[in-house]
């Protein structure tokens, strides 16, 4: 089951699925307390997908400042031709296409 399993879909896979069906435990509840469990344990996925994400956010932000810290290292305080900023999109004119040259 994953976090975003609705109730009554887990409660088809209860009936179906012979792992579930062959539960002593979980036949011997009632359906509201199946019900509590449902909700409990799609709380902890739901958490843990919370955290994960949070983890993945916090990754990126480092990696991001990470490469605005190593730009602002390697950025020219100034060029001749333009200036440019953590946020400047730019190409380069043609004129200095034979530095791309190979």
């Amino acid at each position: 089951m994953k976090a975003d399993t609705p109730w009554v879909r887990a409660k088809e896979i209860f009936e179906v699925d012979p792992a579930f069906r062959e539960e002593p435990d979980l036949n011997q509840l009632d359906l509201v307390d199946q019900l509590l469990v449902f909700e409990d344990h799609i709380g902890r996925l739901e958490k843990d997908r919370e955290e994960r994400l949070g983890e993945d956010r916090d990754q990126r932000r480092r990696a991001e400042r990470r490469n605005r810290d190593e730009f602002k290292v390697i950025k020219p305080e100034s060029t001749p031709m333009f200036l440019l900023y953590d946020l400047t999109s730019f190409s380069l004119p043609s004129c200095f296409s034979f530095f791309c040259a190979t």
